[in-house]
């Protein structure tokens, strides 16, 4: 039923997309329809071959079907954009999260470097409906709340119901997270909506026509401003240092976070904090280590990460490990490490195991965590959204099934039997980037649902308080303590 619901859904995309006259972009060089069938093929080709479990959620002969629609509108020269819009649906449709192709970005990159005017709002998406969270406008009278009924003649319902069809996700609202996020992006790659936007809008039941003009990509920079990237991990204090909050975007650079890790407890082990906020709202995920790394600082009580780990071997995957290896080892040590490569269970499965072999670890043991002078022994709670993601959602799939502590917030992104660790491979002809998982993890509370972790306490903010920069699940748990 699943795979049907996503056949029909995806099948009206195609033909929209067909539909849709694309601004702009004419200038770009157009590929026959060999080669971009050619790069349809290739793609597929590395898929099958990289992915544990490719068909998993949709069937084969539906994506087959699917495909032989795309394969009807390749029968003329495009470009590389047009062959994108046609084919990433297609991907989208394998249901993989971490399985994507991706719009090319020179081309956008070549319309903001010459001040291509961008869509000036901010959005939210809201039962369905599409509402302006920020003006960036000229036009002070249109007002954040407001309901967004069309651009550019076409229907926000549609706009809505397109996007999504471009966005690879396990779970419809990790989708909707994803859309907000980048949905002026969207609206140019997909729509091509370029400089000068019409909207239709509905405030307080007053229908309004708008016409605005887009900003530039330094205009938006400044009025959001973003002069400096967000931390990947930041500790702060609340209430007189009572609370310590741990900030945790981005799973990146251990060396890094266990620097941080340590001097953050030494503070709450000095300032003698007994309730830590651990926030994964905006952890789309990264470096599973990182995990382990915050585990240690926070229980005692051994846990798993992961109870089942399915690796498929193919030829890019072992060409990627090999790389790897050779990143890591200083040159002169890579002769010994070669030699002795055929006596470790790890490295000989690399590079000896035949490619299409699947190999499986059942983690039976639980991981001890390290015995660490400045442990953490006061209330732990965890905060997590719909963007929660990946290695992120890995996290808090342990916290919650070993009682690390209490969790609030919303649903995970992410699901608890996850493909992941993606191989990035380039399309021949248009050069197009893929990326592939070549990994099943299941973690601890996999039930066979497709689902997320759900929080303890399950808080999701309302329109108002978003915009009014009102952290509702902070003051909860202010409230609880």
């Amino acid at each position: 039923m699943k795979s049907l619901i996503k056949i029909c859904l995806i099948l009206p995309a195609i033909v929209f997309m067909h539909c849709i006259t694309y601004a702009g972009n004419s200038g770009q060089k157009k590929f026959t329809s060999e080669k971009l069938i050619e790069d349809l093929n290739y793609l597929f080709d590395n898929l099958e071959s990289i992915h544990p479990d490719l068909y998993y959620f949709t069937h084969q002969s539906n994506i087959d079907s699917l495909k032989l629609e795309v394969l009807k509108e390749l029968d003329k020269p495009i470009t590389r954009l047009d062959f994108a819009r046609k084919v990433i649906p297609l991907v989208v449709a394998l249901g993989d999260g971490h399985t994507s192709l991706r719009f090319p970005s020179e081309e956008r990159n070549d319309y903001l470097d010459k001040d291509g005017g961008i869509f000036p709002f901010d959005v939210m998406i809201r039962e369905n409906s599409l509402l302006i969270a920020s003006n960036w406008s000229d036009d002070e009278s249109i007002e954040v709340f407001s309901e967004i009924l069309s651009i550019n003649g076409v229907s926000s319902e549609k706009i809505l119901e397109t996007m999504r069809q471009y966005i690879s996700a396990e779970l419809d609202h990790f989708r909707d997270v994803r859309i907000e996020r980048a949905f002026r992006f969207y609206l140019w790659a997909i729509f091509g909506f370029e400089d000068d936007y019409v909207l239709k809008l509905k405030d307080d039941g007053n229908m309004k026509t708008a016409e605005v003009t887009g900003i530039t990509r330094e205009e938006l920079r400044a009025f959001q401003q973003m002069d400096e990237e967000p931390k990947p991990y930041s500790f702060y204090t609340l209430e007189d240092n009572e609370i310590g909050v741990i900030d945790f975007q981005r799973m990146i650079d251990p060396g890094k976070f266990g620097l941080f890790l340590d001097s953050v407890f030494t503070v709450i082990n000095d300032k003698d904090i007994q309730h830590l906020i651990v926030d994964i709202r905006q952890n789309g995920g990264g470096s599973s280590l990182l995990a382990n790394m915050l585990c240690d600082y926070i229980t005692d009580n051994p846990y798993k990460m992961t109870t089942q780990m399915d690796i498929k071997l193919s030829k890019k995957t072992k060409q990627q490990y090999r790389q790897h290896f050779r990143n890591q080892i200083k040159w002169y040590k890579r002769p010994l490490f070669y030699i002795m490569s055929p006596f470790r269970n790890d490295l000989r499965m690399i590079f000896f195991s035949k490619p299409g072999t699947i190999v499986t670890y059942e983690q039976t043991d639980k991981t001890e965590p390290k015995d660490i002078e400045l442990k953490f022994t006061g209330d732990t709670y965890l905060l997590k959204s719909h963007f929660t993601f990946s290695s992120a959602n890995m996290l808090a799939a342990a916290f919650k099934e070993y009682e690390m502590g209490m969790i609030f917030g919303e649903e995970t992104g992410g699901v608890l039997k996850a493909f992941g660790d993606i191989i990035h491979f380039q399309l021949p002809n248009t050069k197009l980037s893929a990326y592939c998982s070549h990994k099943t993890f299941v973690h601890p509370g996999y039930d066979g649902e497709v689902r997320g972790v759900i929080p303890d306490i399950k808080i999701k903010p309302s329109t108002e308080d978003i915009i009014n920069e009102r952290d509702v699940v902070i003051e909860y748990i202010i409230d609880l303590i």
